[in-house]
């Protein structure tokens, strides 16, 4: 029977808005780990929003967690992201201050033999500039390791994918990692895997619509093997309605049903430019739900036209029949044709 080592997570972002529910989510995670008897976590970068300063409550409730990893016993091993950083370049980060706290062991270089567990040797780098990261990475990527090699570092790899869902284009490629059993990485905040052995582990929980709810906190086997365990937040929805083919009575049942919902929920309407201005925005922002409009792609029918050149008689011909198909005066309209005609 498999057994967990050790929990990682990543990108919390706290800020002066969210620092209730982040503290709430740790000490989800700090429960999964003494449920599952794990006294390690790892930290892959992010813990902070703002890259320029931080206000004192987002410091003090660094602080009150750290303090929750020491009073159950759990270790945290961190590494900062790119929002920890004012200068990309330098191992200084706003999580130096907090390097003397019981609970943490921050590492602001690199290490090589930061932590041995059960027949694993886990290596961290943390965010720097690209030329900065390959220059630890040449000195973490060749020293040899009886043991099974893991990486754990906050960086965009070429092949990782944007938080937009575009590709990440980078001079570090996924084919340098050879050497090593797995590459754990945070950064981009939807779990994804760029090869056999590197995976982007998912962030603590959604930011906004454009990213998707598989997030939470990541468990690691000793037989290597490592799975997601989703963590009660506050989901992201979004409800698509054509207003061509989606009745009034139908949008009310939508909104009656999703009003008032513990998660963010947003309806996109799309439809034409009246239809779309026709929706009240109010009416639904009211009872919390989000509202985004949409043009819709009008679609085109290929047809087989026989372009054909008229005549005089061939134009009066089709005037006519327009007029009565219109049910227009036919003579009165004829004098105008005329004129133009001569």
């Amino acid at each position: 029977m498999k057994k967990p080592i050790l929990l990682m997570s990543t990108d919390w972002h706290i800020n002066k808005n969210n620092t209730e529910t982040i503290k709430g989510l740790v000490r989800q995670q700090i429960e999964i780990s003494k449920e599952l008897g794990i006294n390690t976590n790892l930290f892959l970068g992010d813990m902070v929003v703002s890259r320029q300063s931080q206000e004192l409550i987002v410091l003090r409730t660094i602080e009150d967690i750290l303090d929750m990893f020491e009073e159950v016993g759990v270790d945290l091993i961190a590494i900062a992201g790119n929002h920890e950083k004012t200068n990309y370049k330098s191992e200084d980060s706003f999580l130096s201050p907090f390097k003397y706290h019981p609970a943490l062991q921050l590492v602001e270089n690199y290490t090589l033999d930061g932590l041995n567990l059960d027949g694993y040797a886990f290596h961290f780098i943390p965010f720097f500039s690209e030329d900065v990261w390959l220059e630890k990475f040449k000195i973490v990527g060749e020293t040899p390791s009886d043991a099974r090699n893991y990486l754990i570092s906050h960086i965009g790899l070429q092949g990782s994918v944007n938080n937009d869902g575009s590709e990440h284009e980078s001079v570090i490629k996924p084919s340098m990692f050879k050497g090593f059993d797995k590459v754990f990485l945070g950064h981009f905040h939807n779990p994804h895997q760029i090869s056999k052995n590197i995976f982007h582990i998912p962030s603590i929980r959604p930011a906004n619509f454009g990213e998707n709810n598989d997030k939470g906190v990541t468990v690691l086997y000793d037989d290597g093997s490592h799975e997601l365990i989703k963590l009660k937040f506050q989901e992201y929805h979004t409800v698509k309605i054509d207003l061509t083919s989606t009745s009034k009575k139908e949008i009310n049942e939508l909104k009656k049903e999703h009003a008032g919902s513990e998660n963010n929920i947003r309806f996109k309407f799309i439809g034409d430019e009246s239809t779309n201005k026709s929706i009240s925005k109010e009416e639904f922002e009211s009872v919390g739900i989000k509202v985004e409009t949409e043009l819709k792609e009008l679609q085109y029918e290929e047809a087989d036209y026989q372009v054909e050149k008229l005549d005089k008689m061939g134009i009066e011909d089709e005037f006519k029949e327009y007029c009565e198909r219109e049910n227009k005066d036919y003579e009165t309209g004829k004098k105008y044709l005329d004129k133009k005609l001569k």
